[in-house]
């Protein structure tokens, strides 16, 4: 695997992780700043995780929490 390859596992890692810290859910900005790194990096695993169900996006205040996936795959362990 490439360094690219790790740098996009770390960023899902990341974003999965943040959003457990915080019940209320943070934003696609609110993300780059907790994480000090620009949206760009975010905004395509943000939208893959969203696609296979393991965050979520509230589409009134565009806050991305954890989804069902993820408190499936919790609950299994």
């Amino acid at each position: 695997m490439g360094q690219e390859q790790h740098r996009a596992t770390a960023r899902v890692l990341d974003i999965v992780e943040s959003l457990s810290e915080v019940q209320e859910g943070l934003t696609l900005t609110e993300l780059a700043v907790a994480l000090k790194a620009p949206k760009a990096a975010f905004s395509r695993s943000c939208i893959r995780l969203e696609q296979r169900k393991y965050i979520m996006c509230d589409a009134g205040s565009g806050k991305y929490r954890l989804g069902l996936r993820t408190y499936i795959i919790g609950a299994s362990c």
